[in-house]
């Protein structure tokens, strides 16, 4: 009876996530569904649950689709539910993590593009935008040396001395992080392994006698995937996914109130994420990226115009 109602949990969850229609989380709700069926047998309806993982493999969705429905249609008849209400809230819960997973990764994408553009733009621009600074300072130290009773010189160079001290300081803190540079194979592993692994020990989503672990392990995650470092992400995936060490919060609750309430907590860190990412595409960091089709394109161009404006300022300066 427990792989019957396990088997009926995976369809249900496997049907809402077909029909959310994004690829990552149905490769991964098809792995944990084979995980389910494989080496069971469920009588008369084997054959059509073969089919049915056939059909998942071949990414025929919407055939899939008939088969998961005609499946749930016969076997939840089948199935005894000691209160009808405690699976209702245990499925519910189910698709709003497949939810929440989903907004997880797509705020992470954005903040990766962010940290990949400001990243690239210390590599290619930091050096020559320090020394232009550095000149302006020095032009600006110099003009108010000449005129030491002119309040608009003197604080001219009050904030270009602040100015490069601040840039410099930033510019010196983003080198010392020696972000690795991937190639687009390594970069689109690097966030498949992220993805795996934040499903399996984000705080949000684990048991609540789990989360101090949880919590201290997903930090070292989003460390190594900000740093991208691609081996350091795959053993925390390959840890999570054999090892299994942490339960989902909604699979070691039964009460009914106590589901209530989780379904309660999952819908508010959903409405949070939702408003966070929404802030975050409407950044002006992120709004000034989405329009530029290449960064490293992106920053030659800038780079030549920036080393042209250093020309005109040594000119200047001499």
């Amino acid at each position: 009876m427990q792989n019957l109602s396990t088997l009926l949990k995976r369809l249900e969850i496997l049907r809402q996530t077909i029909a959310l229609q994004d690829q990552d989380d149905i490769s991964y709700q098809v792995e944990k569904f084979e995980k389910v069926f494989v080496g069971e047998n469920f009588g008369a309806d084997t054959e059509k649950l073969q089919n049915l993982a056939t059909l998942l493999t071949a990414k025929k969705y919407s055939e899939a689709l008939q088969v998961i429905n005609e499946v749930l249609e016969k076997l939840q008849g089948m199935t005894i539910w000691e209160d009808p209400e405690i699976a209702v809230l245990q499925a519910e819960i189910k698709v709003l993590q497949v939810a929440i997973n989903q907004l997880q990764d797509e705020k992470a994408d954005i903040e990766k593009q962010i940290q990949e553009f400001s990243r690239l733009h210390t590599v290619y621009l930091g050096e020559i935008i320090l020394q232009i600074l550095e000149i302006k300072r020095k032009i600006a130290a110099q003009e108010a040396k000449e005129n030491p009773k002119n309040e608009e010189k003197q604080q001219k160079y009050e904030d270009t001395h602040k100015q490069y001290e601040k840039y410099k300081q930033g510019y010196e803190q983003q080198k010392k992080k020696n972000i690795a540079d991937l190639s687009e194979v390594l970069k689109d592993e690097l966030k498949q392994l992220y993805r795996k692994a934040s499903k399996l020990c984000h705080p949000d989503i684990v048991a609540t006698e789990n989360k101090e672990k949880a919590t201290q392990l997903f930090q070292e995650l989003q460390e190594a995937y900000q740093n991208n470092d691609v081996k350091k992400v795959k053993e925390i995936a390959d840890y999570l996914e054999t090892g299994k060490p942490f339960s989902a919060n909604s699979s070691t609750i039964s009460e009914k109130t106590k589901l209530k309430a989780e379904l309660n907590r999952l819908e508010n860190i959903k409405e949070q994420l939702t408003n966070t990412l929404q802030d975050l595409k409407n950044s002006d960091s992120y709004q000034k990226i989405i329009v530029i089709t290449d960064f490293h394109t992106h920053f030659e161009e800038q780079k030549q115009k920036l080393a042209k404006y250093l020309k005109e300022l040594q000119e200047q300066k001499t």
